[in-house]
């Protein structure tokens, strides 16, 4: 469910809808140099105004307005201050902070008698967001109790607690709710209101199972939506639609709502609904086994939540990698995620989050067959769900421990755990969740031969799950009903469920492989498009050139024309007073000859010989002038023709990737579309070679970069950088099955080249990878650390080594330690380069057929 992420959009809504004007106008207040309260005031609303697309401008105006209120005694300007920072400390995953700074202002609005319910809605949200909900339920109905019954907030926080108890899994304490606020005609008057409801809803149908009915009330609160303009709120049921299709089986109407949530997040610029729409996406094609893509959505997803601060969401797709990677049996990497998950529900304070966390590692550990382990974690992740009083998440992790207890032959202790959750299941009123404890139920009694109960559950999930279409668990019935007839000799009645299990199977695996069809062909259209777009972009940009430089050839062509008139005034006026120079000395020089005739004479023999001596002494220096002329001019051609060449490598690297991508993809399209073998295998070494050509024009590009002295300094953080090198060198790490090892220490801030760094690990990864033992396991363990407080990357692996005689030179252009090498000679050299164009150095142990290690120190005192 999305309903805790969407913070208290009802009370600012109308902002997102507004015109630039609007923002225009507030600034412009700030430009007539207002009062302090007014200016205050604007800070304020301009925060207001921006929260929902650009956190980060909201955040700097928000802390304005926390500074200019500190020293106000302006009550209500402070109280919206504190709130407005409030709400940048929640963005930011700082909740103690947030909790604080809302508390502040209420605080200060009770004192002065302000309205304070908005700053207690942003109160009840965070709440949620930490997994409290039961206390925001609390907070909500004082709430309700100390309003007027009239006040058009009772119903808003109404509303809100439907929410609670749909997170809570409550759903006969949500339904009640509803239906109140179904039964009050003023709240339903209000067609925002009444879509807002079918949206609730929707949720609650879902919970139910009844996935039709769901989708009919989600429909029908996107056409209110839609019809009112709000653009927003159709969006957030997009999102709840694509749930209930993902959860129907109806993959391609799953994929179109998500889309269209995007669409319409994108058009009011929401970068956090974009984020969930993504996220569901990833969700999607995770369920359906197709984890690259669900991979990729992740990261996007990851990228907006990490430049919106959001960490609660960052949290939640660090325990779906985990998912994706343990599905794909790449288990420390897994646990990775999902320890990093854990971590950041710890440090926020989600109780919820923390618990969940331990359930995905309980299922990580079972899969791994770390009983001991498994059993720990699931009782850890059931004491937190029973202290916030979760009672589906309760019933979830029982249903897990139960599993691994029947695992473990426990039977009596597996049973008993099957029962509890099966009953509070049916407590909340979970339809697909009563069928799926009924379904494990009937398996569990089979297995132990209690076979008058093992029919009676498998009856009742059948039935169950034919109303509601829920194909995946039907699957799973077929199969146990199957084995149960089995155990009754009942062979022919066996042979039928295993019939229908077959027929239900084809139709289930037709489905998914019509969607994978329909996406491959929507994301051939779309890269068409974009390609389409690119072009007329391309055009329309070297129209504007070609604009632009015939304008500045007309104003160049002007100048020209003003200097050479001004110059030739110059020139008039400087040869007239050259003109009256020249008379005057004429005049001067004729008296002065008269009077030096006979001076002249006697010296004419001395004049003589120093005229001599100062001609050789002007042609002396006429040729030092030359001489150095000459020096200077090669020195400027010198570093002229290192600045093109530096410039060329660039450029063409540049150029060169646009063709290679194509290429790269095309080859792609071919693999999913041609089926012949021999071309497939001519379309593998076409994208082998490619790939190479790929990463020589990137080491190119780096070599470019280093002898520039035009570098891009920044502070850099290295668990991005290993992430997108893993990444990148994903196909490469399957290829050679290498199992990567990181040990990432929290360091002193290291500002550099971001693509320098990230260069000089990619080819130590690399190379370790290319150079790695073909038979046994190849191990590459990549650590950062402290040493003296400066920063230390090394890279190890267990690979072939190098031998002795061939190490003098690993750091030399072109070098390559084997004829046999798929690198081309310029890593290690380039690597070198770059580590010491950013201050540090590099050292290296090696020992044949035993390994490599390669060490990068740089010292954290001067920043580079």
């Amino acid at each position: 469910m999305i309903r805790t992420a969407i913070f208290f959009i009802f009370l600012q809504l109308p902002s997102l809808y507004g015109q630039d004007q609007r923002l225009d106008s507030m600034r412009s207040v700030l430009d007539r140099q207002p009062s302090a309260n007014e200016r205050l005031d604007t800070y304020n609303a301009i925060a207001g105004y921006l929260w929902h697309y650009d956190p980060t401008t909201a955040a700097l105006y928000a802390d304005s307005a926390y500074q200019l209120a500190e020293n106000s005694d302006y009550a209500s300007g402070r109280v919206e201050a504190y709130a407005n920072k409030g709400i940048a400390a929640y963005t930011a995953g700082d909740y103690s902070g947030s909790a604080h700074l809302y508390s502040k202002a209420i605080d200060l609005a009770a004192q002065n008698n302000l309205p304070s319910i908005h700053i207690f809605a942003f109160y009840i949200s965070l709440l949620k967001r930490q997994g409290s909900y039961l206390k925001a339920l609390k907070v909500s109905d004082s709430l309700i109790t100390a309003l007027p019954p009239s006040h058009s907030f009772v119903k808003r926080l109404q509303l809100g607690k439907v929410d609670s108890y749909i997170e809570l899994g409550q759903i006969s304490e949500a339904q009640e709710v509803v239906d109140f606020l179904v039964a009050s005609e003023s709240f339903m008057e209000g067609k925002e209101n009444k879509a807002d409801l079918y949206v609730r809803f929707g949720e609650l149908d879902g919970l139910r199972g009844d996935y039709e009915e769901g989708i009919r009330k989600l429909q029908e609160a996107i056409a209110i939506y839609l019809q009112i303009d709000d653009v927003l709120g159709a969006g957030r049921a997009y999102l709840e639609l694509g749930m209930l299709y993902a959860a129907k089986g109806n993959y391609v109407q799953a994929r179109e709502a998500f889309n269209q949530s995007k669409l319409y997040n994108e058009k009011v610029k929401y970068p956090f609904g974009m984020a969930e729409a993504v996220y569901q996406l990833g969700a999607l094609y995770a369920s359906l086994g197709e984890y690259k893509l669900a991979t990729e959505f992740f990261f996007k997803s990851l990228d907006i939540y990490e430049h919106q601060k959001n960490r609660n969401e960052i949290g939640k797709v660090y325990y779906d990698l985990g998912w994706v990677y343990m599905k794909q049996q790449w288990y420390e990497k897994s646990e990775y995620q999902i320890k990093q998950a854990i971590d950041i529900s710890k440090e926020i304070g989600n109780v919820n989050g923390e618990a969940t966390g331990y359930n995905y590692l309980g299922i990580l550990y079972f899969t791994q067959k770390k009983y001991d382990a498994a059993l720990q974690a699931l009782n850890r992740a059931l004491d937190m769900k029973k202290q916030i009083l979760d009672k589906k998440g309760i019933a979830d992790t029982q249903f897990n421990l139960a599993e691994l207890y029947e695992e473990l032959d426990f039977s009596t202790r597996a049973v008993d755990l099957y029962l509890r959750s099966y009953e509070t299941r049916k407590e909340l009123g979970n339809l697909i969740g009563i069928a799926i404890s009924e379904n494990k139920l009937g398996s569990f009694y089979t297995a132990n031969n209690q076979l008058e109960k093992a029919k009676m559950y498998l009856d009742k999930s059948r039935a169950t799950l034919l109303k509601l279409g829920a194909k995946e668990e039907l699957l799973k019935n077929y199969k146990y009903t199957a084995e149960y007839f089995k155990k009754v000799a009942d062979y022919k009645s066996a042979l039928g469920y295993n019939e229908m299990y077959a027929s239900l199977r084809d139709t289930v695996f037709s489905a998914t492989k019509n969607f994978q069809i329909a996406e491959m062909e929507s994301r051939y259209a779309l890269e068409s498009k974009e390609r389409e777009i690119a072009l007329l972009n391309l055009e329309n940009t070297s129209r504007e050139q070609s604009l632009k430089l015939q304008e500045e050839t007309i104003r160049n062509q002007r100048a020209i024309i003003w200097v050479i008139s001004i110059t030739g005034l110059l020139v008039i006026f400087l040869l007239f007073i050259m003109y009256r120079l020249l008379q005057m000395r004429n005049k001067a020089n004729k008296e002065l000859i008269s009077l030096n005739k006979a001076v002249h004479e006697q010296k004419e023999e001395i004049t003589a010989q120093a005229e001599e001596l100062q001609e050789a002494h002007d042609q002396i220096g006429a040729l030092n002038e030359d001489l150095e002329f000459r020096v200077r001019q090669r020195t400027h051609q010198l570093k002229e023709a290192h600045k093109e060449l530096d410039t060329f490598f660039y450029h063409a690297s540049h150029d060169f990737r646009k063709p290679l991508t194509t290429f790269l993809g095309l080859v792609e399209i071919a693999r999913k579309e041609v089926k012949d073998d021999e071309a497939l295998f001519l379309f593998e070494k076409v994208r082998e070679t490619a790939g190479s050509l790929d990463k020589m024009v990137n080491k190119l590009r780096a070599a470019s970069i280093i002898g520039s002295d035009d570098m891009a300094i920044e502070e850099l953080s290295f668990q991005q950088i290993i992430n997108e090198v893993l990444t990148e060198n994903q196909q490469l790490i399957n290829k050679y099955n290498a199992s990567i090892r990181l040990n990432m220490q929290e360091v002193k801030p290291f500002k550099g080249s971001k693509y320098l760094m990230k260069v000089c690990i990619n080819n130590l990864i690399e190379n370790a990878l290319l150079y790695s033992r073909p038979e046994g396991v190849s191990v590459v363990e990549v650590s950062i650390r402290n040493e003296r407080g400066d920063v230390v990357i090394e890279v190890k692996d267990n690979g072939q080594g190098i031998e002795a005689s061939l190490q003098p030179r690993i750091f030399d252009m072109y070098f390559r330690a084997n004829e046999s090498s798929e690198g081309n000679g310029l890593g290690l050299y380039i690597t070198k380069k770059a580590v010491e164009k950013m201050g540090g150095d590099i050292t290296f142990t090696s020992e044949y057929e035993h390994g490599s290690s390669f060490i990068l120190h740089f010292p954290t005192g001067r920043i580079y």
